[in-house]
């Protein structure tokens, strides 16, 4: 099992961050409209999630230059990623539902909603955990000399000037 660098993990994590913000089109105001479950509840749906790794192998591709078979691979495990979190998507918006309707009573039950809202943080937990491992998974697709163009850009997205 390969062992990866503190800047590679921090590179990732930059770029999990990143995932948000292209599935918002690069606006964190955005967010609010590609995700309108993020107000209830605070957490972005899988399908935005899903949605910001879209675009992943492209912009991998664009960053350090993979070779055929690692933009397959790359593909090929975005995809599932993909496929996995889109499969989460119906529950989220089952549960952003129960909790507005259960807000809108005349009444709200609290202990409801904030089951809901904890429910809601468990499912981000898993796809949380999904985007991650893909990104690490993606990591390790890469040669060191890629892995460091890959660590300088998420450095520099991270300081804002990606």
């Amino acid at each position: 099992m390969m062992k990866l660098g503190a800047g590679t993990v921090a590179a990732v994590l930059a770029c999990l961050a990143a995932v948000h913000l292209y599935a918002a089109g690069g606006s964190p105001h955005a967010t609010l409209q590609t995700s309108p479950g993020l107000l209830l509840t605070g957490v972005s749906s899988p399908a935005t999630l899903a949605a910001g790794l879209e675009r992943m192998p492209d912009h991998l591709n664009q960053v350090v230059g993979l070779s055929a078979q690692q933009k397959a691979q790359t593909i090929e495990r975005v995809e599932q990623a993909r496929a996995e979190l889109t499969a989460l998507e119906p529950a989220y918006q089952q549960r952003n539902a129960q909790m507005l309707a259960l807000m809108l009573q005349d009444k709200a039950d609290n202990d409801a909603v904030e089951r809901l809202r904890r429910e809601q943080y468990a499912a981000s937990e898993n796809s949380s955990r999904k985007v991650t491992q893909t990104m690490l998974d993606l990591s390790r697709l890469l040669t060191p000399g890629q892995r460091q163009l890959f660590n300088d850009m998420a450095a520099k997205h991270h300081q804002g000037s990606h």
